[in-house]
C-alpha cells in the first residue's frame, strides 16, 4: 500500500487475527507444518549463506510468520466465507479507479501534489491517487488505487473480475471493473483480464451447453472480445515501440540482469537486501540495453519472479510457484494460479501477505487434503 508503511499494517494484521478468534492467540493445524518447516529453512537459509542485518531480517520474517497468523486464521472458514470477505473489501475498488480518472480529467485542481521516495503522487486524502511517469503522455489519467503503481491495482482488480464472474455471477460488477482495468492502462492488468475473459467465455460458460450451442456462443465470445484485443494491442504497442517503450526496456533489463543474478548462486540465492543485489548486479547485470548508466546504478528489480529466485534459490522459489498454484481458497486453481503468476513478472509482491496467504494454502494442499484442527493455543 502507498501510505501505510510494512510494519503498520503488519501489527493491524495480527490485531484483527487475533480479535476477530475470539482472542484465541492461535489454532494448530497440520496444516500449517508445512509453511512453518518452510519459513525455519529460509530462515537458516538467511543466516548461514546471505548477508543481512537483524533489523531488515527481523522486519522480514515478521512478514512470513504474521502471514501464517492470517492463513491459520482463514483454515477454520469456508472458503466461501474468504470469498466475501474479498468481495466486500473490493467491490469498492472499481468506482474508485473511475472516479480517480473523471476527477483528474474534469476537476484537476483538487488534487494535492504529495514527494515520496518512489514518485511524485496527484492525490485527493490518498483515495484519489495517481501519477505520472511521463507527463502529458495520456489525456487520461493512470489511477493507482490504494497502493504505488496501477501495475499493483491491476492485481485486485482482476481478483475482482474472477469474483464477479466465477463466484458471484454480477454481470454488473464484471462490466465496471472491466472499464476499470482499462483504466489503469497496465499491460499485464490487460493481459490477465482478456485471459479470465477468454477462460470465460470459452471454457466455463459454453460447460455442460450442447455442441451447436457452445459454437454459437463461441462465436459470440469471439465478436465481444474482438475490441478488448485491439484496445489490449494498442497499449502493448506503444509500450514496445511508443513513448512508454521506456517501461518495456526496464522491464526487460530487469528480467536479464534478475536471471544472472539468480544464476549467479541458483541453490541459495543471494537474500533479500537490495543492496547486495545492486552489488551482483553491477558486475553480471544485462549490458545489452538502451537505458542510460545513471538510471541503472540505484535500480533494483521490479521483475516478481526473478525477485523470488534470486532470494531464496531456485528450489525454494520454484515450490512457491508451485504452492501459487496449489492454492486452495479458489476453485480454479490453474486460472488464479496464471493471474498470480503473470502479475508478479512486473511487481515484487510474492512475499507480501496476500500472496504468502495462497502460497501456503497451496503449501498445505501438497501434502494434506481435509483440514483438521488437532489443538488450541489460548
Amino acid at each position: 500500500m502507498l501510505v501505510f508503511q510494512r510494519e503498520v499494517l503488519l501489527v493491524l494484521i495480527l490485531i484483527l487475527c487475533i480479535t476477530c478468534n475470539q482472542g484465541k492467540i492461535f489454532t494448530l493445524n497440520k496444516r500449517l507444518l508445512p509453511s512453518v518447516i518452510m519459513i525455519f529453512v529460509i530462515l537458516m537459509i538467511s543466516l548461514v549463506f546471505h548477508y543481512y542485518t537483524i533489523s531488515s531480517l527481523f522486519v522480514r520474517f515478521s512478514v512470513f510468520i504474521i502471514s501464517l497468523f492470517l492463513y491459520n486464521f482463514y483454515l477454520k472458514r469456508s472458503n466461501d466465507e474468504f470469498e466475501n470477505d474479498l468481495f466486500v473489501i473490493l467491490k469498492w475498488m472499481p468506482f474508485q479507479a473511475l472516479i480517480t480518472v473523471l476527477l483528474a480529467l474534469f476537476v484537476p485542481f483538487l488534487f494535492l501534489t504529495v514527494s515520496l521516495s518512489n514518485a511524485t503522487y496527484q492525490t485527493i486524502f490518498f483515495v484519489f491517487t495517481y501519477h505520472e511517469t511521463i507527463e502529458g503522455l495520456s489525456r487520461f489519467v493512470r489511477p493507482d488505487g490504494l497502493f504505488y503503481e496501477p501495475g499493483v491495482f491491476q492485481l485486485y482488480l482482476n481478483i475482482l473480475l474472477y469474483l464477479s464472474l466465477f463466484v458471484f455471477k454480477k454481470r454488473g460488477y464484471s462490466i465496471i471493473t472491466i472499464i476499470a482495468i482499462f483504466s489503469t492502462q497496465s499491460t499485464t492488468g490487460i493481459v490477465i483480464c482478456l485471459l479470465i475473459l477468454s477462460y470465460y467465455f470459452f471454457v466455463e460458460h459454453l460447460r455442460g451447453k450442447p455442441f451447436l450451442s457452445k459454437i454459437g456462443y463461441g462465436f459470440g465470445g469471439i465478436i465481444l472480445l474482438i475490441p478488448f484485443f485491439i484496445i489490449a494491442n494498442s497499449n502493448i504497442q506503444e509500450k514496445l515501440y511508443g513513448e512508454s517503450k521506456g517501461s518495456s526496456m526496464a522491464r526487460q533489463y530487469d528480467l536479464f540482469t534478475g536471471i544472472n543474478v539468480a544464476l549467479s548462486k541458483p541453490l541459495t540465492g543471494i537474500g533479500f537486501d537490495y543492496n547486495q543485489y545492486k552489488a551482483v548486479a553491477s558486475g553480471l547485470g544485462f549490458q545489452d540495453t538502451e537505458m542510460d548508466q545513471k538510471s541503472l546504478e540505484d535500480r533494483s528489480n521490479s521483475n516478481g519472479i526473478v525477485f523470488l529466485f534470486y532470494s531464496i534459490g531456485l528450489p525454494i522459489g520454484l515450490l512457491f510457484i508451485i504452492g501459487l498454484f496449489r492454492q486452495e481458497f479458489f476453485s480454479h486453481k490453474f486460472l488464479v494460479g496464471l493471474i498470480f503468476f503473470l502479475s508478479l513478472f512486473g511487481e515484487t509482491l510474492i512475499f507480501t501477505p496476500f500472496f504468502l496467504l495462497f502460497t501456503y494454502s497451496g503449501f498445505g494442499a501438497v501434502f494434506f487434503k481435509n483440514k483438521n484442527v488437532l489443538c488450541d493455543f489460548n
